[in-house]
């Protein structure tokens, strides 16, 4: 049942890869960076897989996720040209999720990344103000990691509940 609520911690775990917190993980953690954040978000968002699911199914979520996550694309810091970049995030979304989702067999999880360009459009056109205590201010792609985080989380919920 707990994991009806995995979008949460997967919304804070990609916000969190995406640079929040950053400055303070690292006093803690001096060798966080880039790749360890996108292994930590893997995990957050493989874990219920891990534990419902065979280590073999969890595993190549967690490797075709992380491989997932290492491809770059950056439409989503600007949004000027939003047709072309809901494209371009759709497709992204679908490299992050879709090898994942068909090896383990996740397939409504392996269609979520559809949704990371429409996501992260309606975060540039939802105006939340978000201030840190160092004076940076949240923009739309800081609250496109966060929504999409917790539609991937949704996805994998989803996915397990329905053996799809």
């Amino acid at each position: 049942m707990i994991w009806c609520l995995w979008f949460i911690p997967c919304a804070v775990a990609n916000r969190i890869r995406g640079g929040w917190l950053g400055n303070a993980i690292r006093k803690v953690f001096p060798w966080w960076g880039t790749t360890t954040a996108r292994l930590f978000v893997s995990s957050v968002i493989s874990l219920p897989v891990a534990w419902t699911c065979p280590w073999g199914a969890s595993l190549s979520l967690l490797s075709l996720v992380f491989g997932g996550f290492l491809f770059t694309w950056s439409p989503w810091t600007d949004m000027k040209k939003p047709a072309r970049d809901v494209i371009l995030l759709t497709l992204r979304g679908l490299v992050l999720t879709a090898p994942g989702g068909y090896v383990a067999h996740l397939y409504i999880f392996g269609f979520t990344g559809a949704l990371m360009g429409i996501a992260y459009y309606i975060a540039y056109k939802v105006p939340w103000d978000f201030e840190e205590e160092n004076g940076y201010v949240w923009n739309g792609s800081d609250w496109g990691e966060l929504i999409f985080g917790g539609i991937l989380g949704l996805g994998v919920f989803l996915s397990l509940a329905t053996g799809w």
